[in-house]
């Protein structure tokens, strides 16, 4: 009959899971890219957001992608021991395709074909 107030407090629970909430969802969103673009033939670099919405930069050498056979939810590939979520519709240079997938456009039209 007390309700929430008297068992959480007035405002202990709201901001608990503020805080919580904060953090799930920058946990499951941490690996995201929002910008990648390849400089030169052996250097890309991706751009994540930080738990504050700040943007910051990855160089990654193509060498040290590593495109698992079994894509998780959150993550496309791994470099340097990193994870990374890319929407690979939203990738337009060939090259950086076939670096961060490991297939080459050919057969990704294939794949979609067949």
């Amino acid at each position: 009959s007390s309700g929430i107030n008297a068992e959480y407090g007035a405002t202990g629970a709201p901001i608990s899971l503020t805080y919580l909430y904060t953090g799930v969802i920058y946990y499951t969103t941490r690996n995201y890219v929002t910008e990648m673009r390849m400089e030169g033939e052996d250097k890309i670099v991706a751009t994540k957001l930080s738990l504050f919405c700040r943007p910051y930069e990855r160089t990654i050498d193509p060498n040290d992608i590593i495109v698992p056979v079994n894509v998780g939810m959150f993550e496309s590939f791994e470099a340097n021991g990193e994870s990374y979520l890319i929407d690979e519709n939203d990738i337009t240079d060939r090259r950086l395709y076939e670096c961060v997938t490991g297939l080459s456009v050919k057969q990704k039209e294939e794949g979609a074909s067949g």
